[in-house]
């Protein structure tokens, strides 16, 4: 089989402040990628982007693993988004002898505040009153805007049911929205919405 030298070694910089958060290697359009990176790649992308700055071209797999290796010792691993120090190419994981290490590594990286999503709209004390309120079992008052008649269910089940809805339609609806557009969904006790 003969070599080909088609690797490169890359590092993706921060645009706001030129730090480098990730040293990696590939061929083709790897370093340009948005895909199998972890979720710390992921939040600090998201927050500011990146930068592709090809550090060197033309490199043999192993010459490129080298290489990759090099500069995430240089940089420093606690410096970086990377999850392992490199040179190992490809899957870093399944045949890597520090797997426990690795997978313990990338689950503390998506756990609580570390995680992209957290703090998010999904914990916000709005948001978490509102999804309360739509999986409680308290009864609701269904308004028609065209007609101004007034229904009174004993729960977002029933309302489903007498509306030929979705449930979760239902329970969207009493949270923020017109079902289809005509009817309001209220708490029975709070008819301010």
């Amino acid at each position: 089989m003969i070599a080909t030298n088609s690797y490169y070694v890359y590092k993706h910089i921060n645009p706001i402040d030129g730090s480098v958060f990730y040293i990696g290697k590939g061929k083709g359009k790897r370093a340009f990628s948005k895909t199998g990176r972890n979720a710390r790649w992921y939040e600090l992308v998201g927050k500011y982007g990146f930068i592709v700055q090809l550090e060197k071209e033309n490199l043999h797999n192993d010459e490129a693993n080298e290489l990759e290796l090099q500069l995430i010792t240089e940089y420093g691993l606690s410096k970086l988004t990377n999850i392992t120090k490199g040179g190992m190419g490809g899957d870093t994981i399944s045949n890597n002898p520090n797997r426990a290490e690795i997978i313990k590594k990338i689950g503390d990286a998506s756990r609580g505040d570390k995680n992209a999503n957290w703090q998010g709209k999904f914990h916000t004390e709005d948001y978490l009153l509102k999804q309360s309120i739509s999986n409680s079992k308290k009864p609701l008052l269904v308004i028609d805007t065209l007609t101004n008649t007034q229904y009174e269910f004993l729960n977002s089940k029933q309302v489903a049911t007498f509306l030929d809805a979705k449930h979760s339609s239902v329970r969207m609806a009493k949270n923020k929205y017109k079902l289809k557009r005509r009817y309001l969904i209220l708490d029975n006790n709070n008819q301010n919405g």
